[in-house]
């Protein structure tokens, strides 16, 4: 991830979709800040908006909302996670079983329907 200012305050989310392919640019952390610099022997003081941002192109379609649901899922997706890593941060993150969990919940209720089916 990379830290970049800017003038204006950037959107968090940014989706640029063309040729079935879906270009995201992320921006968490988004605060406003002074910086100062020296210009002939005289400081400047200037506000700028400040950001960490990362960019995934993405191989199918997606629409603004989708990505914004599941914000911190795709900036783990674009950082390089695995994906059932994200999934599960973003199950976590959403107060919700991972992957794992899910699995042996599904898993259970399957037995005890075989068994049922089986026994009567």
């Amino acid at each position: 991830m990379r830290k970049e200012s800017y003038l204006s305050q950037p959107r968090a989310v940014e989706v640029h979709t063309f040729d079935g392919v879906t270009d995201l640019i992320l921006r968490k952390d988004i605060k406003q800040v002074e910086k100062e610099e020296f210009q002939d022997e005289e400081k400047r003081t200037y506000t700028v908006w400040e950001c960490e941002e990362v960019q995934y192109r993405h191989k199918g379609e997606l629409k603004k909302e989708e990505v914004e649901s599941k914000f911190d899922y795709w900036v783990a997706i674009a950082e390089g996670k695995k994906e059932i890593d994200a999934i599960n941060d973003q199950a976590k993150a959403d107060s919700e079983p991972s992957v794992a969990e899910r699995l042996d919940a599904l898993e259970s209720g399957l037995a005890e329907l075989a068994e049922v089916m089986c026994n009567g």
